[in-house]
């Protein structure tokens, strides 16, 4: 049985395990939804100076999302002048509302990058949060992914990051999703896993804590999928970014803040854990910032990343990385400030 508590590879390249037919097959059928959020200012609360209220989607209240969680309840935004307002959409919602405007900022995995790509609203990618800690969790009698030919595994949505990493692993191990393999999606990883513990599935994609929990409760075997998670990203909405470009420095600065006690400090990560990811089992919180600590990251999104991306699209992209994302922002913060994972690329 292969434990989840091991640490993760943050400096390994996902792309290299992806080949074009692969990056094809992910680019495929990713639903897009939005979700409705404003811009405005409000105090502090305190007493004090006035802070800025920015809206920030997030694909979900994870491990992978935590620190901006920790960022709120330790008030290391405001130290910025900002009062950020998250709201916890599903990927796909988060991808959408940043392309159309509807949040300021917002987080997601690969699907991201091909919503700034279809938006005609000039939403750009600005910085990186690191790799998703994923695995997949089988029924014990299946010890490998090639077994799974035949089966139906559980995702949660479409063209997200989990749904993009299995995919690629499936290809990888010479099957074809939907038909050597049936996917489901069930929105949450919590009923993925369930699923897969009353027998209607065969293998679900998990993350920290569901990871732990199908270890230790449902005495699961899991397997690392980390090799095909391609990172994920935050961007801005172009409307936000053109009326407020010094509070998406703002924005970044706190999340480089935010990130930073997140991997240092465990007990704001674990309250955050709690109230956020609803985590009571002490194994579960221990293991989740385990996992998360060294894959947590806010810095420049690397550009290797996306030039192959764009290049294995089917058709190919002819676009120009440079027009996806706008590294200005970073640019104006000193590089001794990055949250960057041993190993990984910032350029």
């Amino acid at each position: 049985m292969t434990h989840p508590s091991r640490p993760g590879r943050p400096g390994a390249s996902p792309l290299r395990r992806l080949t074009p037919r692969t990056l094809s097959l992910l680019a495929a059928g990713a639903a897009l939804t939005l979700a409705a959020t404003a811009c405005s200012s409000s105090g502090d609360g305190s007493g004090g100076a006035s802070l800025q209220t920015i809206t920030v989607g997030v694909s979900g209240a994870t491990g992978n999302t935590a620190p901006i969680f920790v960022g709120v309840d330790g008030g290391t935004f405001k130290k910025y002048g900002l009062n950020v307002e998250v709201k916890v959409l599903t990927p796909t919602a988060s991808s959408a509302a940043v392309g159309s405007g509807t949040v300021d900022i917002g987080g997601d995995g690969p699907n991201m990058v091909a919503s700034v790509l279809a938006s005609k609203s000039g939403a750009k990618v600005i910085f990186t949060n690191g790799i998703t800690a994923f695995y997949l969790a089988t029924q014990p009698s299946i010890t490998s992914i090639a077994q799974l030919k035949g089966k139906t595994l559980a995702t949660t949505t479409p063209g997200g990051g989990a749904d993009s990493a299995v995919r690629a692993a499936l290809i990888a191990n010479h099957l074809t999703p939907g038909k050597d393999v049936k996917i489901v999606y069930l929105s949450q990883n919590s009923a993925a896993l369930a699923s897969l513990g009353t027998g209607k599935v065969q293998a679900a994609v998990v993350s920290p804590p569901t990871t732990i929990q199908a270890v230790n409760q449902f005495h699961l075997k899991t397997m690392d999928i980390g090799d095909y998670v391609l990172p994920s990203v935050y961007a801005v909405s172009g409307g936000f970014a053109a009326k407020h470009p010094d509070l998406v420095t703002k924005f970044i600065q706190g999340y480089m803040a935010a990130t930073q006690l997140a991997k240092t400090d465990k007990a704001a990560s674990e309250a955050a854990f709690k109230k956020y990811l609803g985590i009571k089992d002490q194994a579960q919180l221990d293991g989740t910032w385990e996992q998360y600590r060294d894959r947590w990251a806010a810095s420049p999104f690397p550009t290797e990343y996306l030039k192959e991306l764009l290049a294995s699209l089917s058709p190919p992209s002819t676009a120009d990385p440079a027009t996806l994302m706008n590294n200005s922002y970073v640019n104006k913060i000193e590089q001794s400030q990055w949250v960057v994972p041993s190993g990984f690329p910032t350029s």
